[in-house]
């Protein structure tokens, strides 16, 4: 009990806290253990214990009183001490007490601020010294007067606390504005504190609870009522920073996307080292040669041509190759940006290119109508259509035809003699060769996914990739055909590559295995991965004995070190890259095309699920490719999409079974999908 204070007893008002609020009270008995039973001002009974007690008055009421008259006067009582307490002036008081350097008791102070001080005025004291922040300090039962440099210190402190207060009261209403589609808030004073708040918000919708203040923004919800484990996200797109569907591991991952103007400026720079290079005499000019370029109609980075020379006994086949390399100067800021990337990443619905667009579209690109270089595979054919010989070379060549895929096909089809069919009859001879030397050619068939997001809805369109058509099989022949004679250079002399390569099978995979959906789901798993490498190791699938890339160097970086190399090594026999050099090249450009191939991978299953939830409660043609114990797997035949379905009761369904089944429920931030098998009554 405080120095000045009388001693508590029956009818005494007493001060004490509860739920950290000084209440007053009426003291209506006191036990032997010195406890205090009160009726309180909120008209609530209480046990204290009178070490509880702050301050005890000389004002008494008899505890007989019936309780409304209690409450009433120690309501009264209350306010009075309320009014003293607006009365006592602090700034007054340290004036007059902060030169002794000593702490005061509260009577002290009480006496030097009222002089013979009423209960009231020592309460009404007790209670602003105890809301004080910034003139004294409590040492104890007793108040130190701070120093000038102290409250200097606090007041910008509590300012600073103050402002924060301020800030989040108003970061509450413009979230909570923003969640329930209301008017915004404005306030340019708090425009930082907005994007902060939501760079936190990003954060927590990108990495859940790994963000670093994901605590303070699910309390922060949690408080304004924001519910979902979504939110995050959605206030995102509600801010109109993300769209509803924003690709998240783009954001992850954080690979480059657009190019600064300075790389663009040097991009376009390079226009005048195409009219020079064209104009090179040292270039074996092919240009009166009739070249075609097949790709899907979408495709703008044409880095394949071909072209078909008749001679006496026999033929010559060009394969052409965008000449990317006479661009990329090494080392250039446009070449280390190409090398940080990697590889250019094909989504859905946007291309993350490996070069600008004036390079890959434009200055690279073999487009139809127009001079272009290429680093060119001149194959000699006999009458057997058997490879003669071959030779590498820079040249320079015109497209006289740009064809896509599938009309490609329709000629190829119709069977018209002409370049374009004695090229696939080529190519036919070589997949022959390739199958007899052990290659393991399965048609295992792929979509294309596109999506144009013009409008309010996306557009979504999902199309079968005819991989053994006749124009699929001509370009894909040829191309390996390349790499195959690329790889078989760097194996012959020495010359530092990265090579593709592919163990043998678990199992021998016969030509004339049947390739129904459950059979080639089955023989995918005995295909052993892929691996690339700095030795010439055989790749089973190709049935090739040393494979290395270069037939797309606008979109990959593997395929641009594989043309310096041939060229280096053409000119003065002796390679661009060193070993040395090149394996910290190779392992980072694993990572990147690891990287591409997984963002690629994950959005095309994401557009798969969202063109699905357009299709809900719609019936599908399936077929069954493996069963479980608790589910089959099955496969979404006019999509190729896989996922598990429920067993039917008492109907087996084996490998190869056709049903129908019914989209019921998709998730596609999820990645997931709910069907049900549709079967006949019978």
């Amino acid at each position: 009990m405080r120095e000045g204070q009388g001693m508590a007893s029956p009818g005494s008002l007493v001060e004490y806290f509860h739920n950290k609020k000084l209440l007053c009270a009426l003291c209506l008995s006191v036990d032997r253990k010195d406890q205090l039973q009160v009726r309180t001002e909120e008209n609530r009974e209480d046990k204290v214990a009178k070490t509880k007690l702050v301050l005890t008055s000389s004002e008494s009421l008899s505890p007989d009183s019936d309780n409304l008259t209690i409450v009433q006067w120690l309501r009264s009582a209350a306010q009075r001490r309320e009014v003293c307490s607006q009365e006592v002036s602090l700034p007054d008081l340290w004036e007059l007490t902060a030169e002794e350097g000593c702490a005061f008791s509260l009577s002290d102070l009480a006496n030097i601020q009222f002089n013979k001080p009423s209960p009231e005025q020592l309460s009404g004291l007790y209670r602003a010294l105890e809301r004080d922040k910034l003139w004294f300090v409590r040492k104890g039962q007793d108040y130190q007067p701070r120093s000038a440099e102290q409250i200097q210190e606090t007041r910008q402190r509590l300012q600073a606390e103050e402002e924060r207060a301020r800030e989040r009261e108003y970061l509450a209403s413009w979230l909570k504005a923003l969640w329930n589609g209301q008017p915004l808030p404005s306030d340019g004073h708090f425009e930082k504190s907005q994007s902060r708040y939501l760079n936190w918000i990003r954060e927590v919708a990108l990495h859940g609870n790994e963000a670093a203040r994901f605590k303070e923004i699910q309390s922060l919800f949690k408080d304004l009522e924001i519910g979902g484990k979504d939110a995050a996200f959605r206030l995102m797109v509600k801010a109109g920073l993300w769209g509803a569907d924003e690709f998240l591991q783009l954001h992850r991952c954080h690979p480059p996307m657009d190019f600064s103007l300075d790389m663009a400026a040097a991009a376009a720079d390079l226009r005048a080292r195409l009219h020079s290079e064209l104009a090179n005499p040292e270039r074996l000019d092919l240009t009166l040669l009739p070249a075609v370029t097949i790709d899907d109609p979408w495709t703008s980075e044409v880095d394949d041509g071909l072209t078909l020379e008749r001679l006496e006994d026999g033929y010559r086949v060009g394969i052409h190759i965008a000449d990317a390399s006479t661009f990329l100067d090494p080392g250039s800021e446009l070449d280390e940006e190409a090398l940080e990337r990697g590889t250019t990443i094909y989504l859905p619905e946007r291309k993350i290119r490996m070069v600008p667009d004036i390079l890959g579209d434009e200055l690279c690109s073999l487009i139809e109508g127009q001079d272009r270089l290429a680093f060119s595979f001149l194959v000699e054919f006999d009458e057997q259509l058997q490879v003669r010989s071959h030779r590498f070379a820079e040249t320079k060549i015109r497209v006289a035809q740009r064809l896509n895929y599938q009309q490609a096909d329709a000629l190829l089809e119709a069977r018209q003699p002409g370049d374009l069919l004695t090229l696939y009859e080529i190519a036919l001879a070589l997949r022959t060769r390739r199958q007899a030397a052990g290659a393991v050619t399965l048609p295992f068939p792929r979509v294309n996914i596109r999506v144009e997001l013009e409008g309010d809805q996306p557009q979504i369109s999902i199309t079968r990739d005819q991989s053994e058509a006749p124009a699929q099989v001509l370009v894909s022949e040829m191309m390996i055909l390349a790499n195959g004679l690329s790889g078989g250079y760097f194996a012959e002399h020495s010359i530092p590559a990265l090579f593709r390569s592919q163990p043998e099978p678990e199992k021998p995979i016969p030509a004339d295995v049947d390739t129904a959906p459950e059979n080639l789901h089955k023989l995918r798993r005995l295909m052993k991965k892929g691996e690339v490498g700095m030795t010439p190791a055989r790749h089973s699938g190709l049935g090739i004995d040393a494979y290395s890339q270069s037939t797309s160097p606008i979109r990959r970086y593997v395929d641009l070190i594989a043309h310096r190399q041939l060229k280096a090594h053409l000119r003065t026999g002796q390679p661009f890259y060193t070993a040395e050099q090149l394996e910290p090249m190779m392992q980072r450009l694993e990572r990147t095309t690891h990287q591409a191939e997984q963002l690629e991978r994950e959005r095309k299953q994401y557009w798969t699920l969202r063109y699905l939830e357009q299709k809900r409660w719609a019936e599908l043609d399936a077929v069954v490719l493996q069963n479980f114990p608790d589910k089959h797997w099955v496969q979404l035949s006019s999509i190729l999409y896989e996922t598990d379905c429920p067993l039917v009761p008492k109907r087996p369904l084996p490998p190869g079974t056709r049903l129908k089944v019914r989209i019921e429920m998709v998730f596609p931030r999820e990645q997931g999908l709910r069907v049900t098998p549709v079967l006949d009554e019978d």
